[in-house]
């Protein structure tokens, strides 16, 4: 491996992880150098910040790419340096590492970069690799502990698994809130992840030993409301999942607790899935207590919106639910990539995790390996891209066969926001209809599919 070293210094703990890992390490003080050692050595990994003396590094990574085809590229990103990360992702480097992040991160990084090179990686090595000392806390004081490692969150990776742009984005996001206790509001379509960003967000927060109360605002009442919210002595995250739900006597309890910098020692995270102006409008949500949760925001996106991401997400589910079933089915034909890729998805990951786990149950005893189109379910499938008029020129009626006429304009109106990038507005634009009626009709399909869920 060849780490070209900027001017933080080597990541701590870099030496005794590849020592851990079997990787050899060669490290660069300046760009030529390490261009010309890459020519001579020809490493499978190369390491590098976004910037190296205010300078792009991409250039280097390119130059190193088509000489080495095959060699896997990390960067490591700055949180404002988002436009070198997403530039250097579509150039085909493998991952972004966004600073501060922990040895175990590194690590397993590293690990996942020699399988994908075809060197087994021992469970034994891994596991030493990962109990070398954490890499120190920022220098703004995060919170982090002193030597401790970003805690695992089991299953809770989907919401931030790939490189697109969108995923990136979060990703930065997600490392930024953590960096702080300040209160917090999540939007985001049903399904799209947030309950696995407030998880993420509380345990790389490094407070491990505090718990996580995830609060359904649905079911909570007067009685079941945590009493630790007014504790100023609870070191707790308080996730409050969809926010518009709770009742209007307990939206006025809580703003009675909650300061302007939020709870004394406790944090509070807040989800929300319809947009808050339309909440607050409609009466579903009191105005003051959005804007006293809502001291910074983070909207996460619905996964129409993350491109090929959605097929390294949905491989992983796929191999995921086959071990635990004993199945061998772990990948997705060409054919049915596309179909993947061209569904709008409206119950977004949470949809399809469940497409996959159907899979899995369905096909899977039969021994298959690949997905094909055919099995595939028609939720799937009826989003394949089809000509609006056959040669005869009459309209494809079978496209729309045993729907109701609520369901063909759901069907309609989420490909013209998903060929619009998720933009209601422009969709509005074209569907010749106000943006809030497309916000209320959101609203509602998401209602629904919670209710079907």
């Amino acid at each position: 491996m060849l780490m070209l070293q900027s001017e933080r210094g080597l990541p701590a703990g870099l030496g005794e992880i590849s020592e851990a890992l079997g990787i050899e390490l060669l490290i660069s003080a300046d760009m030529a150098d390490a261009q010309d050692k890459f020519l001579a050595a020809q490493p499978g990994i190369l390491l590098l910040p976004a910037l190296f003396a205010s300078q792009p590094t991409l250039p280097l990574i390119q130059t190193c790419l088509k000489q080495a085809p095959e060699c896997q590229a990390i960067m490591l990103v700055e949180r404002d340096q988002m436009n070198e990360a997403a530039e250097a992702m579509r150039a085909g480097i493998l991952d972004c590492l966004f600073l501060p992040f922990s040895a175990e991160r590194l690590a397993k990084t590293l690990a996942g970069v020699l399988k994908r090179l075809g060197v087994k990686v021992s469970a034994a090595s891994l596991e030493r690799a990962c109990s070398t000392t954490a890499l120190p806390p920022d220098p703004e004081g995060a919170g982090r502990k002193q030597g401790g490692s970003t805690p695992a969150v089991p299953g809770h990776g989907d919401c931030i698994e790939g490189s697109s742009p969108a995923t990136l984005r979060l990703k930065a996001e997600i490392e930024a809130a953590a960096r702080t206790r300040l209160p917090l509001v999540l939007q985001g379509e049903a399904g799209s992840g947030k309950s696995h960003c407030a998880a993420l967000i509380h345990a790389e927060s490094g407070h491990t030993d505090a718990p996580f109360h995830k609060l359904d605002c649905a079911a909570l009442s007067p009685e079941t409301l945590p009493a630790g919210l007014g504790d100023p002595g609870e070191r707790a995250t308080y996730f409050l999942d969809e926010l518009t739900d709770l009742s209007p006597r307990l939206q006025a309890r809580l703003l009675r607790l909650i300061s302007d910098e939020g709870l004394p020692r406790a944090r509070l995270i807040a989800a929300i899935s319809q947009d808050p102006l339309e909440a607050i409008a409609s009466g579903a949500l009191r105005r003051d207590l959005y804007y006293r949760l809502c001291v910074s925001q983070i909207r996460v996106p619905p996964l129409r919106a993350r491109g090929a991401d959605i097929l390294l997400i949905a491989r992983e589910k796929l191999r995921r639910f086959s071990l635990l079933e004993g199945a061998r089915l772990e990948d997705f034909s060409p054919a049915a990539e596309k179909l993947l890729l061209a569904c709008p998805w409206p119950g977004n990951i949470r949809q399809l995790q469940n497409v996959c786990r159907n899979l899995v149950l369905t096909h899977g005893p039969g021994g298959a390996r690949v997905v094909e189109p055919h099995m595939l379910p028609e939720e799937v499938t009826a989003s394949a891209p089809a000509p609006a008029r056959t040669e005869g020129g009459e309209f494809p009626i079978h496209l729309f066969r045993g729907q109701s006429l609520a369901e063909i304009e759901r069907r309609v109106i989420e490909a013209v926001i998903a060929e619009h990038d998720g933009s209601l507005t422009r969709a509005a634009r074209i569907l010749e209809v106000a943006p809030s009626t497309l916000y209320r009709k959101r609203a509602q399909w998401a209602r629904d599919d919670s209710q079907k869920g």
